[in-house]
């Protein structure tokens, strides 16, 4: 005897749950990379064009840690 209808719509749910789990992690890293790239642009922009030492700074701080964070997309879960 096959399985009940209600164990087939069950798998369904739980493998359309698991592809939409999936999916939608996969757009979060891609967006969590775009906004470091973005944010690496800022801190050259702000090392280059400020002639305040403190945003000179932040702009270096602000390179560093979004290339540390693109580089390995998992440390932004971490807390340092």
């Amino acid at each position: 005897m096959g399985a009940s209808p209600l164990s087939n719509l069950r798998r369904q749910n739980k493998s359309l749950l698991v592809t939409t789990v999936v999916k939608t992690g996969a757009q979060f890293l891609v967006r969590a990379a775009e906004i470091d790239l973005e944010e690496i642009q800022v801190g050259q922009l702000a090392q280059k064009k400020s002639t305040m030492i403190d945003v000179q700074e932040l702009g270096k701080m602000m390179e560093t840690e979004h290339t540390k964070s693109l580089s390995d997309p998992m440390s932004m879960f971490l807390f340092s």
